[in-house]
């Protein structure tokens, strides 16, 4: 009886180890990403040339704008980092110039190659492109953040001959010892104790990677690292800021919120009777603010900086303390 319990046992034992090994993703990536955004006269294009990878490998974003000839266009200053990606090259293209339907147009083209360092969810921030027709006429192209994968080596499959990463062959070759009638019970309780514990982690672990960490939790983690930052100096912190921010609001009130035109995000969070005139008012005032010192040239004190960073806090808080049930309704196309 005792060997029939061990061995029954140690069954069970390798059934909830292979649940916990299929459990784990492939290397094999998913379909490339894209997003087109228009704002006033110009077109923004984001391409992704995958979506999900694994630690020893690179996504290349492409960004490509078409604007009217005689429109002055910026495109994102170089940064070394975008979110968690080290930015291994950023390279434009010559700008093009191509007859369309409309007139001649300027096409610009920037290629960035982008590497994780560990494994878990990335997120490829916001692109702002900022774009002048006019001395009285400007605005800003930005898209929509983009969530990438980037798988563990560890438990994947070669890729030529779809053999698994075990040791194999290599490992000692292991005997079952023969049970013993003293203690044969216990062993059993024992391996059977075990083999609970294994599958309640194995189905934790699978539950722990799909559910993530809360959004807006991430967020504010983000606009806390920028506030740190303020005393360094240079446009990282204002950048973060204005990002998550917009992110933020995209995520609990308004979809739109990642890619709109401040003014048209004002007015859309007045008309929301969750948000109301008031905050409404006060995201356009940091909005605004920071994108005259990002973009035109306007020089904001630190402290000035510092005030604007406990706003965004505190309207994340504010976010996060929202209840579920007003949370918007995402859209699966990103189109400003």
């Amino acid at each position: 009886m005792s060997t029939k319990l061990t061995s029954g046992a140690l069954a069970l034992l390798v059934c909830a180890a292979a649940v916990v090994l299929h459990s784990q993703p492939a290397w094999a990536s998913e379909p490339a990403s894209e997003q087109t955004v228009d704002a006033g006269p110009i077109r923004a294009t984001l391409k992704l040339d995958r979506s999900s990878i694994n630690v020893a490998q690179s996504v290349v974003a492409t960004l490509i704008v078409h604007a009217p000839a005689g429109v002055r266009v910026s495109l994102p200053p170089a940064e070394p980092r975008l979110g968690g990606f080290t930015v291994v090259s950023s390279v434009d293209e010559p700008p093009r110039t191509v007859v369309a339907k409309a007139g001649e147009e300027q096409v610009l083209v920037r290629r960035y190659t982008l590497a994780p360092f560990l494994a878990g969810e990335y997120r490829l921030p916001p692109l702002e492109i900022r774009w002048q027709k006019s001395a009285g006429e400007s605005g800003v192209a930005r898209t929509a953040e983009v969530a990438i994968r980037v798988e563990s080596l560890l438990g994947s499959h070669d890729a030529k001959g779809g053999q698994s990463l075990d040791p194999g062959t290599i490992r000692e070759a292991y005997t079952i010892p023969v049970p013993r009638e003293r203690w044969g019970l216990w062993e059993g309780v024992g391996i059977g104790v075990g083999v609970s514990a294994l599958a309640c982690f194995g189905i934790w672990m699978l539950t722990r990677r799909r559910s993530g960490p809360d959004e807006i939790t991430r967020l504010l983690a983000t606009a806390e690292q920028a506030r740190a930052g303020i005393e360094a100096g240079g446009s990282d912190p204002m950048h973060l800021l204005a990002g998550v921010l917009r992110s933020g609001l995209a995520e609990r009130i308004e979809p739109c919120a990642a890619t709109a035109e401040t003014s048209e995000l004002v007015e859309r969070l007045r008309r929301n009777p969750v948000w109301g005139e008031e905050k409404a008012t006060g995201v356009g005032e940091v909005l605004r603010a920071l994108d005259a010192a990002r973009f035109g040239g306007e020089a904001m004190p630190p402290a000035e900086l510092r005030r604007h960073a406990e706003t965004v806090i505190a309207m994340l808080l504010n976010l996060r303390s929202m209840p579920v049930s007003v949370r918007p309704t995402r859209s699966s196309g990103v189109k400003a």
